[in-house]
């Protein structure tokens, strides 16, 4: 489903960032070329893989994850 969306959209994968709560599901999108960012979550079911070095962040504010994004931090 994550080529068909780029695919579909004319998303550069290298310009691509994908959240997710589920650690796990941001493995494919890393190896497609995007920035992947987990989503903290504690919930047991969700945290499988969340030590992967394939991860690039991981946060449980997207709305500070992304204002310290625009503010070049």
């Amino acid at each position: 489903p994550y080529d068909l969306l780029l695919a579909r959209d004319g998303i550069d994968p290298g310009k691509a960032v994908y959240f997710e709560d589920m650690a796990k599901n941001l493995l494919p999108a890393k190896e497609m070329g995007m920035t992947t960012v987990w989503v903290h979550t504690d919930l047991e079911w969700a945290q499988a893989g969340r030590d992967d070095p394939r991860i690039d962040h991981q946060t449980d504010d997207i709305v500070g994850f992304l204002r310290t994004l625009a503010n070049g931090s």
